[in-house]
């Protein structure tokens, strides 16, 4: 069964935080990725969405590449803060997160505002697959002003 929180209370959406919401939600408090592997499947996969961002350089990443990705998130964007759930869709096998960030580039030292769709895949308790939609169209926009200020 589908039921998108916002369906709770039209008016405020009440908070039914899953746990791993909360470890969403503490991602630039804690970056230590021994905390996310725990997380992960032995058959993890994960990859940013739609297809044309290119999977940012890699179209699918397993458990270990996710983490070493995750490590250097570091040098991309500082400070990355997500906003409470807009919207969260509990199904059976299946979350799926709607949220907002706030991060900075220290490379350009640019404000870095995004809009994410986190679709989880979930299995014995153990998170199997992560796609994640951002806005793709600020993103390709970063990478350009990344390219004309010789940061790439």
């Amino acid at each position: 069964m589908v039921t998108p929180r916002s369906q709770f209370n039209l008016e405020r959406p009440q908070v039914h935080e899953l746990p791993f919401e909360a470890k969403l939600k503490n991602h630039s408090q804690s970056r230590n990725v021994l905390y996310y592997q725990n997380l992960f499947a032995g058959n993890f996969t994960h990859e940013f969405r739609p297809a044309s961002i290119g999977g940012m350089g890699t179209p699918v990443r397993n458990a270990a590449q996710f983490l070493d990705w995750l490590k250097n998130l570091k040098n991309l964007i500082v400070a990355l803060n997500f906003t409470s759930p807009i919207e969260t869709i509990v199904a059976d096998g299946a979350v799926v997160i709607h949220v907002h960030s706030e991060g900075e580039t220290p490379s350009l030292g640019k404000s870095f505002p995004n809009e994410h769709l986190f679709i989880f895949h979930i299995s014995s308790g153990k998170i199997t697959s992560i796609k994640e939609f951002m806005d793709s169209k600020y993103v390709a926009q970063l990478s350009e002003d990344e390219k004309a200020a010789g940061k790439v």
